[in-house]
């Protein structure tokens, strides 16, 4: 147990330490434990999506955008790819080749409807999923956003 625990936190702790581009495999439940740890200060922004998804791709530019502007600002992304843990060399180049910043994992499915449930009841199943979290709580939005203005307005509410 206290292996598992230590292993849980350093990957809390280390999530800002991955380098861009690095595609880090991940439990449901270690997502679930990132999901659930409120940071002291600034803002994390969850993004749940996958290669296959033609609304994923279409708003990655409004996030490389967003992680641009916000330089310098306590914002953290994480993308966490939804695609089949076979493909994780595939989606690894992917992301490199596309420069998508961030901290990225691509994440086991045991049970994703349980996951789903756990991280968000809100969520209906659908990707992208974003989370926002913050100090004074979570918000979440499902579904694509259709503009970088519709991505701003959600992760700059106070």
């Amino acid at each position: 147990m206290r292996w598992i625990f230590l292993g849980l936190l350093s990957l809390t702790l280390g999530m800002t330490n991955l380098k861009a581009q690095e595609l880090k495999i991940v439990t449901q439940d270690q997502v679930l434990e990132m999901l659930n740890k409120t940071p002291d200060s600034g803002y994390i922004v969850f993004n749940f999506w996958a290669t296959w998804c033609p609304p994923c791709l279409d708003e990655l530019e409004y996030f490389y955008k967003a992680d641009t502007a916000l330089k310098g600002e306590n914002y953290t992304f994480v993308f966490v790819s939804l695609d089949p843990e076979r493909s994780q060399k595939s989606t690894a180049r992917f992301i490199k080749k596309m420069g998508i910043p961030g901290v990225h994992y691509l994440m086991q499915q045991d049970s994703i409807a349980k996951f789903i449930e756990a991280a968000d009841p809100t969520w209906q199943g659908s990707i992208p999923f974003t989370i926002l979290i913050h100090k004074n709580g979570k918000k979440s939005h499902e579904g694509a956003f259709f503009s970088y203005k519709d991505l701003w307005n959600f992760i700059r509410f106070d």
